[in-house]
């Protein structure tokens, strides 16, 4: 009887390196190879996206790719770009894998056969001189070398790849956009996992992953810490240090770092001992001081072949995220913003006229709805001082707390803006239409011209007019309370029907001015010597009714900033305070107002109307005034019912050839309108 030994199944059969040399050169050279190619592709996507400027990303203009001169629409190329290359990582590490085991059996097979440690054996100067195999099987070498060997290996493996997809995301950082961003760490997050699987195997020939971890955290306690750490700490800087100012993680980064004097959280103090503060900067900062998380595209020319024709915009930017993006003496005129978010910009001395930075749906904010569902532009806190703004349409947007000193905003549209505390300190709002219950509570108009402005049922609550140059300009129906015009120029303006409790005229010129059924209680009268042709009457001398008092109540509850709502809250309860206002009725004001309506009635006689239409007229036909600002507003009042001029003179004033100059500047469908009402009135 013959007897078979029994095979034993876990036995590793035994390799012939003589036989695997071959097989592991020729894979080497395909590896090797592959690697060139993956190495220098890395280095070409590097030097590509280096080239993308921030003025690339702020224009959105096609990515060029060297070499290849193929241009690609910027967005599809930072989405389809890392994809694609950690697709190639991927193929790459499978190939090294599959090399790896190879290299690695050839590596035991020769041990078995060398006298010592040292990696001896004639058959290892054999192989292909892939670093890669020569750091896993090559022959001995010196300590320099071999890390030489080991450094390049991780170098081409490790490194460039996730640098490289980490710069991918700061560099479109600025750009502002929350998909892409989060494509972009998502990539990078599977790029860490793949080198973590597959990288294990790279140095392993273990059977199982878990086993082969373990044994390489044994063998290489140091290395495999210090990589894991690396590697951590990668994922940590790509989804809470480089973020996009404002969206939910760096809002969550910012209150652990603002919470952590109060917070007991691990987290918070992590981030506190390790001065995450000075990593992040401010919303407007870079990462680490030198990485732009917005975009800085000063002093940019987009205009420099001409004008353009009317009614064409230069450049798309609509519902772009521009938020703290620095535009500082940009040429940017008639650019279509409409539904940009322009919160914290900057955009000192820039050339916007003509731009459109409005609601996409403005139908949805006439009719009372959300702003959110009207898309409208927001700029608050945003820095336009000296900016040039000229006839720009800025109806619905939210520019609380923004800076306009010294612009120029001659013409231009604000109807339904919120301008909340926002500063028009030394700005030209000649012709500037702010009517519609524009919200502007708080507003600063100090030494403002505001000749032929509309404030039309606007919300002005403790707004500041102080010095601000007023003639012509409307303030029907708007709502005035605790508002300031101390030594201010108010000749010719149409105050009928505005709310004015306890606002100031102390030395306030009020010449020819419009007062007709206006509210006062608690108002600092004006001073007699500048009180010249005005009309007071029905005006109303009476303390807030509930209704009032209930209006103003819910008016200021809708203003966003804390620190102006409580300070108008304060301000306004002696307004509603019936002993402050027992008070005011026993005062040498009340008084006053009284007097002064008193002796004003008696002026609308027939003298006080050739009088009137002769100084109305005289002020709107001056030189200073060539643009037709005063003549505007004047148009607009001489146009509203029961209007104490003569209609027919004032229109026959403006309307004659070489007298009246700055009337030409007035649109003919306004000087049309004035010509019906004088048809209307005489029939």
């Amino acid at each position: 009887m013959i007897s078979v030994a029994p095979v034993n199944n876990d036995e590793p059969t035994p390799v012939n390196p003589y036989s695997l040399l071959e097989a592991i050169n020729r894979s080497s050279g395909a590896a090797y190879t592959g690697c060139v190619i993956f190495t220098s592709l890395t280095i070409y996507l590097a030097i590509t996206i280096a080239s993308v400027s921030h003025k690339d990303l702020f224009l959105q203009t096609d990515v060029h790719l060297p070499i290849l001169a193929v241009d690609m629409p910027l967005l599809i190329f930072f989405q389809f770009t890392p994809v694609f290359f950690v697709l190639c990582h991927f193929v790459m590490l499978s190939q090294l894998v599959i090399l790896a085991r190879k290299t690695l059996e050839f590596d035991i097979s020769l041990r078995e056969l060398e006298p010592t440690s040292r990696r001896t054996h004639p058959l290892r100067l054999e192989l292909h001189n892939f670093y890669f195999v020569q750091s896993l099987a090559g022959p001995h070498r010196s300590f320099v070398m071999k890390l030489l060997l080991n450094f390049i290996s991780w170098l081409t493996l490790v490194i460039l790849p996730v640098i490289l997809l980490l710069f991918i995301q700061l560099a479109f950082l600025p750009y502002h956009n929350v998909s892409i961003t989060w494509l972009h760490r998502i990539n990078l997050a599977f790029d860490v996992v793949i080198l973590v699987f597959m990288g294990t195997f790279l140095t392993r020939i273990e059977p199982t992953f878990f086993l082969a971890l373990w044994r390489t955290y044994l063998r290489h306690p140091a290395i495999s810490v210090i990589t894991t750490l690396a590697l951590t700490m990668l994922t940590f800087f790509s989804c809470l240090i480089a973020t996009i100012p404002g969206e939910k993680l760096d809002k969550y980064m910012r209150a652990q770092i603002t919470d952590r004097e109060t917070s007991n959280n691990i987290i918070s103090e992590l981030m506190f001992r390790f001065n995450i503060t000075s990593i992040l900067g401010q919303s407007d900062g870079p990462v680490f001081g030198y990485f732009p998380r917005n975009l800085i595209v000063s002093d940019l020319d987009l205009i420099a072949n001409g004008e353009l024709k009317s009614n064409t915009s230069s450049i798309s930017l609509r519902g772009r995220d521009l938020r703290y993006a620095r535009l500082d003496r940009s040429a940017l005129h008639h650019a279509d913003m409409t539904g940009a978010n322009l919160n914290g910009a900057s955009l000192v001395a820039a050339d916007l006229r003509g731009v459109r930075l409005n609601c996409k749906h403005e139908i949805e904010l006439i009719l009372g709805l959300e702003r959110a569902r009207a898309k409208c532009a927001s700029a608050r806190g945003a820095n336009f001082t000296n900016a040039l703004l000229q006839k720009t349409i800025l109806a619905g947007v939210d520019l609380s707390g923004a800076n306009l000193e010294g612009a120029q905003l001659q013409g231009s549209i604000l109807k339904l803006a919120i301008l909340e505390g926002t500063n028009f300190w030394n700005a030209n709002l000649r012709k500037a239409d702010l009517s519609t219950g524009i919200q502007a509570q708080g507003a600063s108009f100090l030494v403002a011209r505001l000749e032929g402005a509309d404030f039309h049922g606007a919300q002005l609550q403790f707004a500041d007019f102080t010095s601000a140059q007023l003639q012509g300009t409307s303030f029907e129906h708007a709502h005035l309370e605790g508002a300031v015009f101390l030594n201010a120029n108010l000749s010719a303006a149409n105050l009928s029907y505005s709310k004015l409790y306890a606002a100031n005229l102390t030395n306030a010129i009020l010449t020819g001015v419009d007062m007709r059924f206006a509210s006062i209680w608690m108002t600092l009268p004006p001073s007699t010597r500048r009180i010249k042709l005005i009309d007071m009457s029905d005006i109303q001398i009476q303390p807030l009714n509930n209704i009032d008092r209930e209006t103003l109540r819910k008016t200021l509850r809708v203003v966003s900033s804390r620190e102006l709502r409580s300070r108008i809250n304060h301000s306004i309860k002696d307004i509603i305070s019936n002993s402050a206002s027992v008070t005011w009725r026993n005062s040498d004001e009340f008084t006053k107002w009284e007097r002064l309506i008193s002796n004003t009635r008696s002026k609308n006689n027939i003298d006080y109307r050739a009088n009137l239409t002769s100084f109305l007229g005289n002020l709107a036909c001056k030189s200073q005034w060539n643009d037709g600002s005063i003549a505007k507003g004047i148009v607009l009042r001489a146009m509203q019912h029961r209007f104490l001029g003569n209609q027919s003179e004032l229109y026959l004033r403006l309307t004659t050839a070489n007298k009246c100059k700055p009337a030409t500047n007035v649109s003919a469908p306004l000087l049309q309108t004035l010509f019906s009402a004088i048809t209307e009135s005489s029939e």
